[in-house]
């Protein structure tokens, strides 16, 4: 069980679990996170993590204790407009993103509908979805790098940036549209989530497309459609997906991985590449 701990400018959890820290429900647990209530805080602790977290998606935690101190910004996370600009911290989630641009009447977060990660990590994966992605409208974020606050524009790659550090904000330029337009077309993307993706715990997508190709078609092809170890199978609504039916571990989730990867090599000569991320 976790033990709680809260002081003026922080909360600490000793013994926090996978279970209620990742979109997975499943893997080890790691000994102190330090949830900062302001940047100050952050400032003040950041020397201690060894590891950012974020909201837990796209994450697996290896079985078993982590020794290690953890940070989280999930208490950062105001959101404030000005005309077509967006201002957030990296707590924030992406729902609350998608939240004030409609309210406000501005396109281009309709994508990030049902994405549950935080800002931080959309910008560090660059996360996307219908075509588009967090990079087409970031127009700069600052970031603490070795004691030092930096106004940055990250590069950008296919789920990857280059951004180093711990993302503290970040503002976004859209663009006006009819409130009604936006709510549309994210009911859209909802329904296509929903159609294709599953709805049991999961990372999100295990692996990037390779360049012309679906990761998820090339998984079916090869024959691993409800393929499953222990508590974790792949996803029979899409195979890109290895799902937590209960009780699953990081290590069935791992050796699904490891098994998948091996197959799609040796039948097609394709190495997968990881599109989470493993605490280890």
């Amino acid at each position: 069980m976790p033990n709680y701990c809260e002081i003026s400018d922080a909360l600490i959890i000793y013994e926090l679990s996978a279970k209620d820290i990742t979109t997975f429900k499943g893997g080890g647990i790691i000994e102190k996170t330090i949830f900062p209530k302001t940047e100050e805080a952050l400032f003040k602790y950041a020397g201690e993590a060894d590891f950012i977290l974020g909201r837990g998606s796209n994450l697996i935690i290896s079985d078993g204790l982590k020794k290690i101190t953890a940070l989280s910004l999930k208490m950062l996370n105001k959101v404030s407009c000005f005309k077509d600009e967006i201002y957030t911290q990296a707590g924030a989630t992406a729902k609350n993103l998608l939240d004030v641009a409609l309210k406000n009447s501005l396109t281009g977060f309709e994508f990030l509908h049902r994405i549950p990660g935080s800002v931080g990590g959309l910008i560090k994966m660059n996360a996307g979805a219908f075509g588009q992605q967090i990079s087409d409208t970031l127009t700069c974020c600052s970031v603490l790098n070795d004691g030092v606050v930096k106004e940055v524009k990250p590069n950008f790659g296919y789920r990857t940036s280059d951004l180093s550090g711990i993302a503290i904000s970040a503002k976004f330029k859209l663009k006006r549209s009819k409130s009604e337009d936006i709510a549309n077309r994210i009911k859209s993307n909802c329904l296509k989530r929903v159609s294709t993706q599953p709805s049991n715990p999961s990372c999100g997508s295990v692996f990037k497309n390779p360049p012309f190709a679906s990761a998820g078609k090339i998984i079916e092809e090869s024959g691993f459609k409800g393929f499953r170890i222990g508590g974790a199978e792949v996803s029979d609504k899409h195979c890109n997906f290895i799902i937590n039916k209960g009780g699953a571990t990081a290590d069935d989730f791992l050796q699904i991985v490891d098994k998948i990867e091996k197959t799609v090599y040796y039948k097609y000569g394709i190495r997968l590449e990881r599109e989470f991320k493993l605490l280890d």
